[in-house]
């Protein structure tokens, strides 16, 4: 959750897709009116909110379940996506190789950069706390890049 939301922060800031006028709507609206990460976080992200603007802002386990059950009976991870890949690949006949498309580029910053403030850390534990106690990553941002233990 530390990663994806600075992966959708950054992305969005950067104006997003640009097929998706409302990426770069929601930059001049939104991110634009925060000076930064931190702003952004503590003013715009809310546990109470019930729908996300941008569906990059959404807890991974809303798009787990179906009629409030969970709906998979695999989940991978991007942390160890070739070995989650090469599991689906044995259940599935004549899957294509995995490629990489629309990889973001290796310059971002650690997650340790953008967490520098505990009430940050706690907003960010409270808003995706269905990801960190379902998909078992770790509350500590400095393992923020290692796989969820699921």
């Amino acid at each position: 959750p530390y990663t994806r939301l600075v992966s959708a922060y950054d992305y969005l800031r950067k104006g997003g897709h640009p097929a998706w006028p409302g990426d770069e709507q929601f930059k001049e609206e939104v991110i634009g009116t925060y000076g930064e990460f931190d702003d952004f976080v503590l003013q715009w992200l809310r546990p109470e909110k019930s729908t996300f603007e941008r569906p990059h802002f959404v807890p991974q386990t809303h798009f787990l379940r179906l009629n409030r059950r969970m709906a998979v009976d695999f989940i991978g991870s991007v942390e160890t996506i070739e070995k989650d890949y090469g599991k689906l690949q044995e259940e599935l006949e004549d899957a294509d190789p995995l490629r990489k498309k629309n990889a973001a580029p290796g310059d971002r910053k650690p997650p340790e950069a953008f967490y520098t403030n505990d009430e940050v850390i706690r907003r960010v534990q409270n808003v995706y706390r269905s990801d960190f106690e379902q998909l078992g990553y770790s509350l500590d941002v400095a393992d923020a890049n290692n796989p969820p233990e699921i």
